[in-house]
């Protein structure tokens, strides 16, 4: 869904909020760090300059809104990835155990 945002930060953190759910959907977690770190940095610097401004405006809401919907989808897709690696690494402790019983065998 494209949003219109009033101001060029407001613009820059919709585009690094699309960029980051982006990666997320093509699950690419190696960029994933990285993406969400500038993107956090980004979205801090900007809501700290509106904590001492006036209200918001009508578009800039509409900003928000899809930046939670869109942070809503990321926190979907990462606990999807969570849960992969959590088999993964259940199944390495398996391994680790059937090597172990095996190598006592001898």
């Amino acid at each position: 869904m494209a949003v219109k945002a009033s101001g060029n930060e407001y613009q820059q953190i919709y585009q690094l909020n699309q960029q980051l759910l982006q990666i997320a959907r093509e699950g690419d977690w190696d960029n994933f760090l990285p993406a969400a770190e500038q993107y956090i940095a980004a979205l801090h610097q900007m809501l700290s300059r509106q904590a001492t401004g006036k209200g918001i405006n009508p578009e800039d809401a509409a900003l928000a809104r899809q930046l939670l919907a869109d942070e809503n989808e990321r926190k979907t897709l990462m606990r999807g990835h969570l849960d992969q690696l959590q088999d993964k690494i259940a199944t390495l402790g398996k391994g680790a155990r059937c090597n172990q019983a095996y190598a006592n065998s001898f």
